[in-house]
C-alpha cells in the first residue's frame, strides 16, 4: 500500500515542478519587465535625437547614421511593444528626464556643435542600450533572451558606426 502512495506522491511533485519550471516562460519576470521599459525608453529617446538629426545634421556622416539609426531603432521599438503585448505587460514609455532634457538641449544646437553634440550622445546611448542588451539576452523568458540576443548585432553596429563619426567630428 505504501508504494503506490510512494509513487503518486513522487509523480505529483515531478508534475508540480515541471509546471512551474514552465511557468517562468509563459511570463515576464520583475527583470524582464525593467530590461523591456528601459530598451524602449531608451531606443525612443536615441530614435527621437536621431530624426532631429536627419533634418539638423550638416555632416554627412552624420545625417546617414541617423537615417541608419532611425530605420531600425523604429523596427526594434516595433518588435519589442509586440513581445511586452504578448505577455501583457503594459508600461509608461514616456522618455526619462535626463533624456527628455538631453533632447531639448540637443534641439537648441546648430551646425557642427549639433553634429558633435549628437553624435557624443549616440555613443553613449548605444553604450547604454548595449548593455541593457547583453542583459536582456541573460532573461530565463527564452522569448525575451532571443529577441535581445539577435538584436545586439544591431546596437553594437549602430555604436560603431557613431564612434566613427565621432572621431571623423574630431579631427
Amino acid at each position: 500500500m505504501r508504494k503506490p502512495i510512494a509513487l503518486f506522491v513522487a509523480l505529483l511533485s515531478i508534475v508540480s515542478f515541471v509546471r512551474l519550471a514552465g511557468a517562468t516562460e509563459d511570463r515576464l519576470s520583475k527583470g524582464d519587465k525593467e530590461i523591456i521599459k528601459d530598451a524602449m525608453r531608451n531606443l525612443q529617446a536615441v530614435s527621437g535625437q536621431s530624426r532631429l538629426a536627419r533634418e539638423k545634421a550638416e555632416n554627412e556622416r552624420v545625417q546617414h547614421l541617423a537615417r541608419v539609426i532611425v530605420g531600425g531603432d523604429d523596427k526594434m521599438i516595433d518588435q519589442l511593444r509586440e513581445l511586452a503585448k504578448k505577455y501583457d505587460f503594459t508600461y509608461d514609455s514616456d522618455p526619462t528626464k535626463p533624456d527628455a532634457k538631453e533632447g531639448k538641449q540637443l534641439a537648441k544646437e546648430k551646425g557642427k556643435q549639433f553634429d558633435r553634440e549628437y553624435v557624443d550622445n549616440m555613443v553613449k546611448q548605444h553604450e547604454e542600450l548595449l548593455g541593457i542588451f547583453k542583459q536582456g539576452a541573460k532573461s530565463d523568458n527564452p522569448d525575451v533572451r532571443e529577441w535581445f540576443d539577435k538584436k545586439e548585432a544591431a546596437i553594437r553596429e549602430h555604436l560603431d558606426q557613431a564612434q566613427v563619426a565621432a572621431k571623423e567630428l574630431r579631427d
